[in-house]
């Protein structure tokens, strides 16, 4: 990076795909500290491709960045985002425009702003529903990640009528295992979850684990996130031995394909410890309850929901063991 800047006097363009450019970022959070603009081809990838990557529920490359490095790069878009409006209706381009509205939305929601999240969504939907037909991969996409909000805000009605329509969207477009209908399928079957639906729930988590692990690679995060949920299923079921062996597997999995200290990796050391909780293995729990609430503290801040709710589920865990001072101690030692 350093090289090019001070060496090269001429501009240098780089075309990267979207993985490829996320993966840097992972590697190299200030990368395009340097960069002066950035651009995007306006035709599409072929459609199979293309909706793999745009619903893909892993967040690497937004949740694998700092507390301080999403914040900086919500500024950078927004200032971005600014210059590129301020340009002439003939200047600009709406799928470019979209991209913008999709990062910036995915790094709101990443930080927990979920409202600033639906509103840039919401726009970039608008968009999208401007240029492109009814039924085209972009728009399932979208509705696919604003449903996606709406459920982790409770929102259940609203995230189960978007989370359909895009599943019938995919479904009517891609290959019948294309990972994308995978992707939708999951969702619903979190939804159903959370609605206490558990039969349609596991029918869901099933069909989607079985379209991952047919076209995915082996120990892709994705089959991660299914092993997790399945798991997550069996312990509200009082399944605990299964929920075990899955909760197992999905750590093992995600800590083979993401950088130590992602926040997905903690959710999983978390889930497994309010297994162990309840099964009375206090001692083990405990150790994956810090475990968990230290990354999300380092990845996503202390006031991040996520982290809070991590922390306020340890404190009560000491105090239903009568641990009162200890639990007391730790909240003064600043959590």
């Amino acid at each position: 990076r350093n090289f090019f800047a001070q060496t090269v006097n001429r501009s240098l363009v780089f075309w990267i795909p979207e993985y490829l450019y996320l993966s840097m970022l992972r590697a190299a959070p200030d990368f395009c500290s340097v960069r002066s603009g950035i651009y995007y081809f306006a035709d599409s990838l072929p459609d199979q491709e293309r909706a793999t990557q745009l619903t893909s529920d892993d967040y690497t490359g937004v949740m694998g960045l700092s507390l301080e490095e999403r914040e900086q790069r919500i500024k950078d878009l927004t200032e971005l985002l600014e210059e590129y409006r301020s340009l002439s209706e003939e200047a600009r381009d709406w799928l470019a425009e979209t991209r913008l509205l999709k990062r910036l939305g995915d790094l709101y929601f990443g930080n927990g702003s979920y409202a600033e999240a639906e509103l840039l969504h919401l726009e970039e939907l608008a968009i999208l529903r401007q240029y492109l037909p009814e039924t085209h991969l972009e728009v399932a996409a979208n509705l696919n990640n604003l449903a996606g909000l709406y459920r982790f805000q409770g929102r259940y009605a609203e995230a189960k009528a978007l989370y359909l329509e895009a599943l019938a969207i995919f479904q009517k477009t891609l290959p019948k295992e294309n990972p994308s209908i995978a992707t939708s399928l999951n969702n619903l079957g979190v939804l159903y979850e959370r609605q206490g639906c558990y039969v349609k729930a596991e029918e869901m988590y099933h069909e989607a684990l079985t379209l991952r692990a047919k076209s995915l690679p082996e120990g892709h995060p994705d089959i991660a996130s299914s092993l997790n949920n399945l798991a997550g299923l069996y312990y509200n079921q009082g399944r605990y031995t299964e929920a075990e062996r899955l909760c197992l597997q999905a750590i093992a999995v995600k800590r083979g394909a993401l950088p130590n200290g992602h926040p997905d990796i903690a959710k999983s050391l978390y889930n497994l410890a309010e297994l162990y909780t309840i099964q009375g293995r206090y001692a083990e729990a405990k150790s994956l309850y810090l475990e968990a609430l230290e990354t999300f503290q380092k990845s996503l801040g202390k006031q991040h929901p996520n982290t809070q709710s991590v922390l306020n589920n340890y404190l009560a865990f000491l105090r239903e063991q009568g641990r009162e001072a200890e639990a007391a101690a730790f909240l003064k030692e600043g959590g």
